[in-house]
């Protein structure tokens, strides 16, 4: 159930970082670079934890991973700050437009609230 109804806003989400990078292209290539990374990393790590979440969650009722699943949750925080690190150490990017592809995710979820409507039976 939960999969079914992130899809839509997903696909919105990819596609419209994609259409804003080619938006924001005039304004310069490190903003735009920026801009697809910042985004990248806040959809792909919303996805991660989405994943995470369910096989944590999931492993409640056995023993088995609940151990490894909670370390690889973990694993997800340290690998973000690394890449961040890496990225803006390169200096292919500029801070700003990678600020502005992080706010991806919040307007996502955002325009998620405000368009959802209540099943009325």
């Amino acid at each position: 159930m939960g999969r079914d109804l992130l899809a839509p806003s997903e696909w919105w989400s990819w596609g419209a970082l994609g259409l804003s990078g080619l938006v924001i292209l005039p304004v310069g290539m490190d903003w735009s670079l920026g801009l697809l990374a910042g985004g990248g990393i806040a959809l792909g790590s919303f996805r991660w934890l989405c994943v995470s979440a369910r096989e944590v969650l999931g492993s409640f009722t056995s023993r088995g991973g609940r151990l490894l699943w909670g370390l690889g949750y973990g694993f997800r925080h340290l690998l973000i700050f690394g890449l961040l690190a890496v990225i803006l150490r390169t200096g292919w990017i500029h801070p700003a437009g990678l600020l502005l592809g992080l706010l991806f995710l919040p307007l996502r979820a955002v325009l998620m609230g405000l368009t959802w409507t209540p099943a009325r039976e």
